[in-house]
């Protein structure tokens, strides 16, 4: 036993903790020193396209380094870290639940509120170390790129992003007393982040819309950017962002405190009646039972189904949460679309960085404006989806599919099919949910090309998959999650500042979305899908020959 529990769950997250602080702390950085490398006639066609993308984030002072980068890579900081924040949360006391771990815990002399709050301790510390490692990336970045150490602005830049993931975190955590599967729970919590979104940016171009982003907590966080000398802040809003975090982590206390293990919250003392069969019975129909429900239902003939179904939350609220940004996206391609064309015809700087999208025309929005991001959500989609398989392998929860009869092989391409599906699901429904919004504010599109874009994703989405199935023989889930998700984050910026930078076609192919082309405006790169098909299926390889040798339980 441990001398203490929040000793223990700090130590468990001194990985995510390195990964997410460094990988997050890089981006920043390299954001930093790229822009103040750069001429001012390409900062200045910069700063006219932050100012026509208000529905992005506020454009403050973009013409200085600082600004530029608090507007681009500061902008989504505090969504990439609350995706680690959500299933961190959600799977705080779930995922001990789920390994049958915290069973023993409770033997120990620990109150019920005392091992959670010891557990929200660790959580909050390692959030404040990943805050830090931003920090200490973005004073790295000015210093590189010759700019002035703003070091209390770097402190408050982290502070700031990490109480707005803290919100996430302990809104996952309050579900995951809802939800007896930690699954579920960071997939409405997720949902609630990609909304959140939404609505900040909804807010910002509506008019008399202001309102809306106070229901966000990306709004608090706008409120302050540090990093921009001449911009006066709101210090309120870090006290709004704690209470937020407080008030969810004091209701979650309250319920686990009150709650069966492995049950959830909120439970009727009828229903827990009702579901408990008499003692008579269940000597005697018991086991039949459970073989009879068993035989029925379909999804439990197979590892695979039995993982689609037990994803299918996650799946769907994905799946929601991207069609309603693509649908917010489409409906504001009118007013976007005619903003960005007078900046264009004012500014040749700009022009040379944005004239590969053509703007000007529906397909050219459509591609600067949608797949801009889609390849990269459909790609963090994919990861979370396979990083359960990592954690089935660490919690014993295949112990018991390994004990049937089926070959280990079978469980293996199973449960990646699993994943495939899912990333097939959200592409198809993605291109209806496109092509119908297309339809209905007026914009040509053509369906072949668009269903192309779309499925020219899934290598991206293989490859990731295929990362995690591999290194999941060798390490940890919540290491596997921290070197796929720095390499994704590291992938998707470099192909974002070559926007501005023309880099070498060897250093940008290092980077799977420069792999994947524009699509919509250009042939499509096959050689380039089956060069990254190729790479997951050496990967899938090295994955499945571990798998069949490895011990489950040592991992060994």
């Amino acid at each position: 036993m441990p001398r203490s529990i929040w000793n223990k769950t700090l130590r468990d997250y001194r990985v995510a903790i390195i990964g997410w602080g460094v990988g997050l702390g890089f981006m920043m950085g390299l954001t930093l020193a790229f822009v103040s490398s750069i001429s001012q006639a390409t900062r200045s066609a910069a700063a006219e396209y932050a100012r026509a993308m208000p529905f992005l984030a506020d454009a403050v002072a973009v013409e200085t380094p600082e600004g530029y980068a608090t507007w681009d890579t500061g902008s989504v900081l505090p969504v990439m870290l609350g995706i680690w924040t959500v299933l961190a949360g959600a799977r705080l006391v779930r995922g001990e639940e789920e390994r049958g771990a915290l069973d023993i815990l409770l033997t120990a002399p620990y109150s019920r509120a005392r091992l959670l709050l010891e557990k929200l301790v660790a959580l909050v510390l390692a959030i404040l170390l990943v805050s830090l490692l931003i920090a200490l990336g973005c004073i790295a970045g000015e210093a590189l790129g010759g700019l002035k150490v703003n070091v209390a602005g770097a402190l408050l830049l982290g502070l700031n992003t990490g109480l707005t993931g803290m919100v996430f975190g302990m809104l996952a955590l309050l579900l995951s007393q809802l939800f007896t599967r930690p699954a579920a729970a960071a997939g409405w919590a997720a949902g609630f982040l990609a909304f959140s979104y939404l609505l900040n940016g909804a807010g910002r171009i509506v008019e008399n819309g202001g309102w809306l982003r106070r229901f966000s907590p990306l709004y608090y966080y706008d409120q302050n950017k540090p990093l921009i000398a001449s911009y006066s802040g709101d210090p309120g809003a870090y006290v709004i962002l704690l209470a937020l975090s407080a008030a969810l982590a004091g209701v979650s206390v309250a319920l686990f405190a009150r709650r069966d293990v492995g049950g959830r919250a909120l439970a009727t003392t009828w229903g827990r009646v009702r579901e408990a069969p008499p003692l008579a019975r269940v000597g005697a129909h018991k086991g039949m039972r459970a073989w009879d429900e068993a035989e029925h239902d379909i999804f439990a003939r197979s590892a695979g189904l039995r993982a689609m179904r037990a994803e299918a939350g996650m799946v769907f609220w994905w799946i929601v949460g991207v069609a309603a940004l693509t649908v917010w996206v489409m409906a504001l391609a009118r007013i976007a679309k005619d903003a960005i064309v007078r900046v264009l015809e004012g500014t040749p700087e700009l022009r040379m960085i944005l004239g590969q999208f053509n703007l000007a025309s529906d397909t050219g929005y459509i591609a600067a404006m949608v797949f801009l991001y889609l390849p990269i959500l459909f790609v963090l989609f994919t990861m979370t989806l396979a990083i359960t398989w990592p954690h089935d392998l660490e919690s014993g929860r295949m112990e018991l599919a390994l004990a049937a009869p089926q070959p280990r092989l079978r469980i293996f391409f199973e449960r990646f099919g699993a994943v495939l599906h899912g990333a097939l699901a959200l592409a198809i429904v993605s291109w209806i949910v496109l092509l119908i919004s297309a339809g209905i504010v007026g914009m040509s599109v053509d369906p072949t090309r668009f269903l192309v874009a779309f499925l020219g994703i899934l290598p991206l989405e293989i490859v990731t998959a295929a990362a995690v199935f591999a290194l999941a023989g060798w390490l940890r889930a919540g290491l596997v999650m921290t070197i796929v998700g720095a390499l994704i984050g590291v992938s998707y910026i470099i192909e974002i500042l070559n926007l501005l930078l023309k880099a070498p076609d060897w250093v940008m192919s290092l980077s799977i979305f420069h792999l994947y082309g524009n699509p919509l405006l250009e042939e499509p790169p096959w050689l380039s899908w089956l060069a990254l098909l190729g790479v997951a299926a050496a990967l899938v390889a090295v994955g499945a020959f571990r798998f069949a040798r490895q011990d489950i339980h040592s991992g060994a």
